[in-house]
C-alpha cells in the first residue's frame, strides 16, 4: 500500500515539475514573389475634329438694298430712275448676275431688256446665290419700257428686294463667275426671248475701288447684225454746173440748192452667211424751187437716183467694215424749152464699187461713212449730137453720217 501511495506521489511530482512543452508553429506557406506591376497604358489621345465648312451667312440689307440695273441702256436708264429712291444704285456694267452680287456687295440685280420692242421685261436676282426673285412684263415700247416697268417691279416685287441678301463679304468671286460658251448662252436665252434680227454677243467687265466706292467698266458688247434695216436719211445737195472750153460763151451754167429725202434697205437672207447682206438705196428730190441761170430764170427741176447691189462686211475694233458692188442710175432734168435746151439732160448709168464703215457711238447712235467709184456706163443727154456725143466720165462719191435706232429694224 504504501509502496502504492509513493509510486502515485513520485508520478505527480514528476509531472509537476516536467517544463511544459511549446506547441509547434505550423509551417506558413511561402510568400508569393512581389507581382511585377504593368505600367498603366498611356490615355489615346482625343480625336481632333474635323475641320467645318463654315459658310458665312448672307448680309441682308440694313437700310436700302444695294442693287444694279444691267441690260439694254436704253430700257436700264430711265428703269434706274425710276427706283432710285427705294434702292441704293450701283453701277457695275453688264456680267452674271451672281459674280456681279460678289463682285459689289449686291442685294439683288435686276436685268433689264425689250426683246420684240412691244414689251420691257424685268426679271430680279437674289445677290447672295443668283436665284431668281421674280419678273415682270410690261407692254410698252423700247423707249417707254423702262418707265413702265419700274414702278410694276416695286408694286409685285418689292417686299423680296426689301428682304433681298447679298453674298458674304470675302466670298469667292471666282466660284460663281459664269460658265463659258453653252452655259451663259442658254442662261440667256431662257431669261427673255429675242427677236429674230438679234444675236448674241459678250461683254468683259473690270471693276476697281476708290474711297468713294466702287466704280466698274464694261467694254461695248458687239452689235448684233439685224437681219433687216430700213433708213430713212434726209439728204440736202448743191449741183453746180459748168462747163470748161466754153470758147463762144453759149453755155449757160446752172446752180441748184434743194433736199432730197433717201430711203435705203440692206438685208441679210442666209444665216449661215451673215456677213452677205443685199442693199437698195433711193432718193428723190423734194421741195425744188427751180434751177437757177445768172439771169434769175427758174426753171422746174426733178432729181432721182436708185441703185441695188450686194456686200459683204467683217467686223473689225468694235466696228463693221464692208465691201459694196453694186448697179445704179442717176437722172437730172430741167424743164425747159425741149427745142432750145439750156441745160442738157442727164441720166448716169453706173457700175460701182465702195467701201462702209459702220462705228456704234452708242446704245443707239452709229457712224456710218462710205465711199465708192462710179464706173460710168452712160451719160444719158450729155452725149446727144447737140451736146457731147464723144463725152466720156466717171465719178466719186462719198458721205457721213449719223443714224438713230429707233427700233431694232429702223433707223433714221
Amino acid at each position: 500500500m504504501i509502496a502504492r501511495a509513493l509510486l502515485v506521489v513520485a508520478v505527480a511530482s514528476s509531472l509537476a515539475s516536467a517544463k511544459p512543452r511549446k506547441a509547434k508553429k505550423p509551417k506558413q506557406a511561402p510568400k508569393p514573389a512581389p507581382a511585377q506591376l504593368e505600367p498603366e497604358p498611356a490615355p489615346a489621345p482625343a480625336p481632333v475634329p474635323a475641320p467645318v465648312a463654315v459658310t458665312p451667312a448672307p448680309v441682308a440689307p440694313v437700310g436700302k438694298p444695294r442693287v444694279a440695273v444691267v441690260g439694254d441702256p436704253v430700257v436700264a436708264k430711265p428703269f434706274a430712275k425710276s427706283i432710285a429712291d427705294r434702292v441704293e444704285l450701283v453701277s457695275t456694267g453688264d456680267g452674271e448676275p451672281r459674280a456681279l452680287a460678289a463682285r459689289h456687295g449686291l442685294h439683288a440685280v435686276i436685268v433689264v431688256s425689250a426683246p420684240d420692242g412691244t414689251r420691257g421685261l424685268a426679271i430680279v436676282y437674289q445677290g447672295s446665290d443668283g436665284s431668281e426673285l421674280g419678273r415682270v412684263e410690261a407692254k410698252a415700247g423700247k423707249f417707254v419700257a423702262g418707265k413702265k416697268l419700274g414702278p410694276e417691279v416695286l408694286a409685285r416685287l418689292g417686299d423680296k428686294l426689301a428682304r433681298s441678301t447679298a453674298p458674304a463679304p470675302g466670298a469667292a468671286v471666282a466660284a460663281v463667275e459664269p460658265a463659258p460658251a453653252a452655259a451663259s448662252s442658254t442662261s440667256t436665252s431662257s431669261s427673255s426671248s429675242s427677236s429674230s434680227s438679234s444675236s448674241s454677243s459678250s461683254s468683259s467687265s473690270s471693276a476697281t475701288v476708290s474711297a468713294s466706292g466702287v466704280a466698274a467698266s464694261v467694254e461695248r458688247p458687239a452689235r448684233a447684225r439685224r437681219e433687216l434695216v430700213i433708213s430713212i436719211e434726209e439728204r440736202p445737195f448743191w449741183r453746180r454746173l459748168r462747163y470748161n472750153d466754153d470758147l463762144d460763151r453759149r453755155l449757160r451754167p446752172s446752180d441748184l440748192v434743194a433736199n432730197a429725202v433717201g430711203i435705203g434697205a440692206s438685208w441679210r437672207p442666209f444665216r449661215k452667211v451673215r456677213n452677205l447682206v443685199v442693199v437698195g438705196r433711193g432718193e428723190l428730190a423734194v421741195g425744188v424751187n427751180g434751177s437757177r441761170t445768172p439771169d434769175g430764170t427758174e426753171y422746174s427741176t426733178s432729181s432721182s437716183e436708185w441703185s441695188l447691189g450686194a456686200g459683204f462686211d467683217v467686223r473689225i475694233a468694235g466696228a463693221r467694215v464692208g465691201v459694196v458692188a453694186a448697179y445704179g442710175e442717176h437722172r437730172f432734168s430741167i424743164g425747159d424749152d425741149p427745142a432750145m435746151e439750156l441745160v442738157p439732160d442727164v441720166t448716169y448709168r453706173y457700175a460701182r464699187g465702195g467701201l462702209v464703215v459702220e462705228a456704234p457711238l452708242g446704245a443707239s447712235w452709229e457712224l456710218t461713212i462710205t465711199g465708192g467709184w462710179r464706173q460710168m456706163l452712160g451719160l444719158g443727154g450729155l452725149t446727144e449730137a447737140g451736146w457731147f456725143p464723144r463725152a466720156t466720165g466717171a465719178g466719186l462719191d462719198g458721205s457721213a453720217g449719223i443714224a438713230f435706232h429707233i427700233t431694232p429694224w429702223l433707223d433714221v
